[in-house]
């Protein structure tokens, strides 16, 4: 007898084996290590540990921390630390007061305490093995950084003669076959046309493609080439791909709408500015312009104005709080020069950077371009929000004073009545449950009692409802146009060098200005020392003689299309990344973007319609033997959604997903009063908090608004099947499925196997598929009796397990 616990187990199984062992301590450290040890480690102790800890000091307690050797080799309490093992670390032990007290003078903040904690967790990552201070002052040549693969000028190389010509069908499938016919391996065959069109509508979107959809691609006479390239423009002139694709950005520009404990009511108009700008395949030179320097762009009229200024929302929306001004210009430093650059400039804050061409000097001249730009947001005291055109601030002053009542009284009032709605709810089912098994003629006082309390909640939550949607009302009336933003310094100045990162230890004045190594002719001060030098950083970045810009927005869709980048770590293009696994097609595609007017619309289409994007994720145990990891793209990488993606996959199965964006008054009303994880819009507008985020997005590793994120963690557990099998979202929706299979007119149990398959995973079901689901919905009366179990309406009850075990299944969550 086929049951939902068969159908889990076979899940989980096959889930486990695909499990990976748990993290071990490697013996070389990743380069996410090493970078997290220099921008946030050596800082610390820097400016805490080594006035008392260092070799050229007398050091205290004989500890020195100046060095690997030294920490490893400890002092009188033996080893200070134990990689992987903070618990059992003397220093960690000290820093928290546990038993020593470090430093003596003042116990660090608990933020400092937990950089100390995650970096002995991941294996105390530490590449000072030279000596420390004591060791002569490395010196950085310029020039002979240039060499470098990534700050040498793309060229536009010619494409590669291949042995098999008839295979490509364009140019970037002649660099890839060149290189796989120089390793041995040959591509695997071409993916059928279903597994394409969903392929390419997931990528594009974000969201499966209808039945009419499939049957359409699938059906057409045209050759592939030509029956593909109507399914990508559909896709691309869909109001659907900005949203997808400005998702993407937004993991890059560590979009939030709470800094720390402050809710940033504006922030949305970012995430719509970005998904605007998406939409209408905005050149991405002006792309970056704006978000760096847009309220310093000539405009044409106020709409225009309006953009740029909350473009500049990339500079304002970082996890930092304002009144820490040196954080939140390395913040800053550090997102504008990885998203736009792939580089970790922001690693130079405390000395010359360790692994890159980077002097200290280069970092406080970006510094004093941040130092003279101010951030404007909501929500923090003395720091509001920028004005737009028509913005009386007058009105604005009633708005906020209305705002703040409106959060202490009606808000305050509002989610004390759901607090007890929702407790009284739960009593009550409990209650319930206790029934089941009893004559449905025993006397229930107190369920009666449960529900009259019930009653009374619901309708002070009803009233609560009413009074929050009145007061909302009212605000919106009030509120002016303003938007999270930046704006110039009343006196732009350049930054003196902190020694050692710490501000009270100053050195030299440095001019304004860019990263050295990566400016033509050496070209790198700020010319108009009575701005901030914002707009002419904004104009280095975006031009096509900066050799990183162009190719790291390459690679980022790239990455995107294919699960990993032709430089596999997106963010850092520096000597601690990885290298290009087609240097030449990497940089053919960023001389064709420039060229092609930085259309990021024509790229996506240019990659989708090569025969490279087509190829199925069919094995080859040739193939695996010399190219195990799929680095010469053999076959297209088998790839599990994302959190957004399967999220929107379930309301699209179940009926209830809403495709109209939400409206402005919505979008403030979700993330900033009442954050609601369970509106039916697309993930993409639910509320994005950096504190009490949403659980299913962390339970499929969805981005973290902390920090850049420009390639995700994609982990795949059993906990997550578990997760779709017991979470709340999943469940209604596999309720609301099965209500919508009952919905369809003069459909039979045969009717609807085919119907949840088509909804759920874009395909009919095999003659297998379908007597298995026929045989647990038969055998399910049979299976609740077994088990003790009561539910009110059995056959819909059967049908949302069966498609909440569609929802669990593999095929749901990935990409073939």
């Amino acid at each position: 007898m086929i049951t939902l616990k068969s159908f889990t187990r076979a899940v989980l199984l096959v889930v486990s084996l695909l499990c990976l062992a748990g993290p071990a301590i490697a013996d070389e450290p990743s380069p996410d290590g090493l970078e997290f040890f220099e921008k946030h480690v050596r800082p610390l102790l820097a400016s805490k540990c080594l006035k008392c800890h260092a070799t050229d000091t007398k050091q205290q307690g004989e500890l020195t921390l100046d060095t690997k050797a030294g920490w490893e080799m400890g002092g009188e309490s033996g080893p200070s630390i134990v990689p992987g093992k903070p618990d059992e670390s003397v220093l960690i032990s000290a820093i928290r007061f546990d038993s020593l007290e470090m430093p003596p003078s003042k116990q660090l903040t608990d933020e400092e305490i937990d950089v100390f904690v995650k970096w002995v967790e991941m294996g105390a990552p530490d590449p000072r093995v030279d000596g420390g201070p004591a060791a002569a002052a490395q010196g950085i040549d310029i020039e002979k950084g240039r060499a470098y693969w990534a700050f040498q000028q793309p060229q536009k190389h010619a494409p590669p003669e291949v042995k098999n010509a008839a295979w490509p069908r364009s140019d970037i499938d002649r660099f890839v076959l060149a290189q796989q016919e120089a390793a041995g391996v040959s591509p695997v065959a071409d993916a059928d046309r279903r597994s394409l069109i969903r392929r390419a509508t997931f990528d594009l979107t974000g969201l499966p493609p209808t039945r009419e959809e499939v049957e359409s691609f699938v059906n057409d006479a045209s050759n592939d080439e030509t029956a593909l390239a109507k399914v990508v423009d559909r896709l691309l002139a869909s109001p659907r791909f900005g949203e997808r694709w400005g998702r993407h950005w937004l993991d890059v520009a560590r979009f939030g709408e709470t800094q720390t404990n402050v809710q940033l009511r504006y922030a949305w108009k970012y995430r719509e500015y970005v998904i605007d700008a998406i939409n209408a395949d905005m050149p991405f030179d002006q792309f970056i312009r704006e978000q760096i320097a847009g309220d310093l762009l000539p405009a044409d009229d106020d709409a225009m104005r309006d953009r740029q200024v909350i473009a500049t929302g990339f500079l304002a929306l970082g996890d930092r709080n304002v009144g820490q001004i040196d954080e939140v210009v390395d913040e800053q430093i550090d997102c504008t020069t990885k998203a736009f650059m792939a580089l970790t400039v922001s690693c130079a804050r405390c000395h010359n950077h360790k692994f890159d061409p980077i002097p200290t000097e280069d970092y406080y001249a970006m510094a004093g371009i941040f130092r003279s730009t101010q951030v404007q947001r909501s929500g923090v005291k003395n720091k509001p929000a920028s004005p737009l055109a028509g913005c009386d601030m007058e009105k604005q002053k009633a708005f906020q004073e209305k705002l703040e009542a409106f959060r202490t009284d009606t808000v305050r009032s509002f989610q004390t009545a759901k607090q007890n709605r929702d407790r009284a709810d739960r009593e009550l089912k409990t209650l319930q449950s206790r029934y089941r098994d009893k004559p449905s003629d025993e006397p229930r006082p107190d369920v009666q009692k449960a529900e009259q309390k019930l009653q009374e909640t619901q309708q002070a939550f009803d009233k609560a409802q009413q009074a929050y949607d009145t007061a909302m009302s009212e605000l919106q009336q009030l509120e002016q146009p303003v938007a999270c933003a930046v704006a110039e310094s009343a006196k732009p100045a350049d930054q003196r060098v902190f020694i050692r990162g710490d501000r009270q230890d100053q050195g030299d004045i440095v001019p304004r200005g860019f990263v050295q190594v990566a400016s033509a002719g050496g070209k790198h001060l700020i010319e108009d020392k009575k701005q901030s030098g914002r707009l002419e950083l904004a104009h280095w970045i975006a031009s096509s003689e900066n050799p990183l810009t162009c190719r790291t927005a390459v690679n980022r869709v790239w990455q995107h299309l294919f699960g990993v980048g032709i430089v596999p770590t997106s963010d850092n293009f520096g000597s601690l990344g990885e290298r290009p696994s087609h240097p030449e097609l990497l940089d053919y595609l960023a001389v064709e973007f420039a060229e092609d007017g930085w259309s990021v619309k024509r790229l996506v289409r240019r990659i989708v319609l090569s025969r490279t994007y087509r190829l199925s994720t069919s094995g080859n145990s040739q193939n695996e033997e010399l190219d195990g990891d799929n680095r010469l793209l053999w076959r297209m990488n088998r790839r599990r959604l994302d959190a957004e993606s399967i999220r929107d996959a379930i309301l699209t199965f179940s009926g209830r997903l809403q495709l109209e964006p939400p409206d402005a008054g919505q979008l403030a009303n979700l993330a900033y009063q009442r954050p609601d994880f369970d509106d039916p819009h697309r993930s993409v507008y639910l509320p994005v908090l950096r504190t009490g985020g949403y659980e299913f997005f962390s339970a499929f590793d969805g981005s973290d608004p902390t920090i850049v994120v420009g390639r995700r963690d994609v982990s795949t557990v059993p906990t997550q099947v578990l997760y779709l099998l017991n979470s709340p979202l999943a469940i209604d929706e596999s309720r609301r499925a099965a209500e919508r299979l009952f919905e369809a007119e003069k459909m039979d149990d045969n009717g609807r196997v085919d119907l949840a398959y088509w909804l759920a995973l874009s395909r009919a079901p095999d003659e297998n598929e379908r007597k298995a689901m026929l045989e647990f919905v038969d055998n399910f009366p049979a299976l609740l009796k077994q088990e003790g179990k009561f539910v009110k309406d059995v056959p819909r009850e059967a049908w949302a397990q069966a498609c909440q075990a569609l929802i669990a299944s593999a095929e749901f969550q990935i990409l073939n």
